[in-house]
């Protein structure tokens, strides 16, 4: 979740000048994480995200490079785009884009759906007025392998998403509700060229003063029945403190891969630019302890 944001500061440090056409302007953001696991003797696993963007008179370049020990590795991603006029935008490249219709969820942050353009080589053109908004995205090679996101965000109710990925075979639905300030509620439906899912996820950190609540399920409608959830339970100790909880439990659904029951306490330590955690886990389908931490900066 929070390369997510990272990323979507970026872009809108961008955006915000296109209201200038005379100004240029360029950013730069970075993510990078370190984890592992005390118990398991190895070192650190390592990750990084660099972003790049420039934007002058409308025209704008973004670019994702990820790495390793050697954070500037590889490009990830890469975009040219214009803005054709406030309600029309149009990207092409090395493409990863939620085209506004991507369902993600409260607790882990991850995509229930996939991208409009997940890595991708195409075009893609956005468009957005009066709450409804349209994404198309092509591979150019053949017709079949368009991708298409619809959203209408009615202020302060709800939010509709739908797509059809042609270049996976795949369609999903899905509400996000609006109409409760400080919570987070969001019911979705995906169909697979194998299996259909349906999802939810819900959350507040509002409804009781410093409690962080979540929780993510998913259903596999298949025969043999399968299901999964996660919940999660965080308190704010202090403004740089916290502790908090989380359990999953499924038997072979979509999300968590048949994981059985897992259990894990944690601390957060909370700074400026970024966060260290740190936890016990229990894994009962392994029955394996572990200590796991993880150490990300942002900027």
């Amino acid at each position: 979740m929070k390369k997510l944001i990272v990323l979507l500061l970026a872009i809108a440090m961008v955006g915000a000048v296109f209201a200038d056409d005379q100004k240029a302007v360029a950013t730069f953001g970075a993510y990078l994480d370190a984890s592992g696991d005390f118990m398991d003797g190895a070192g650190p696993s390592l990750y990084s995200e660099t972003y790049y963007n420039y934007s002058s008179g409308g025209v704008g370049f973004s670019a994702t490079i990820v790495g390793a020990e050697d954070i500037f590795k590889q490009v990830r991603n890469y975009s040219v785009s214009y803005q054709v006029f406030p309600e029309l935008k149009v990207l092409a490249g090395r493409l990863r884009e939620t085209g506004g219709a991507r369902l993600t969820s409260y607790v882990d942050g991850n995509g229930f759906s996939t991208r409009m353009a997940n890595v991708q080589n195409g075009l893609m053109g956005q468009v957005s007025y009066q709450g409804f908004g349209l994404a198309v995205f092509s591979t150019l090679d053949k017709i079949d392998n368009t991708n298409i996101g619809l959203s209408y965000t009615a202020k302060g109710v709800a939010k509709l998403v739908a797509g059809y990925l042609g270049t996976a075979k795949e369609f999903w639905a899905g509400a996000d509700v609006l109409a409760v300030k400080g919570v987070t509620a969001r019911l979705g439906f995906r169909n697979t060229t194998t299996k259909n899912y349906i999802y939810a996820t819900a959350g507040s950190s509002a409804l009781v003063d410093k409690l962080d609540l979540g929780l993510d399920a998913d259903v596999v409608l298949a025969t043999p029945f399968a299901f999964g959830a996660k919940v999660k339970a965080q308190y704010a100790l202090t403004d740089k403190y916290s502790a908090g909880v989380k359990v999953s439990y499924d038997n072979g659904d979509a999300w968590y891969n048949n994981k059985g029951l897992n259990a894990k306490a944690y601390g957060v330590i909370n700074f400026a630019q970024g966060d260290i955690v740190l936890g016990a886990q229990y894994d009962a389908a392994s029955k394996t302890f572990s200590i796991p931490f993880d150490f990300e900066v942002w900027f």
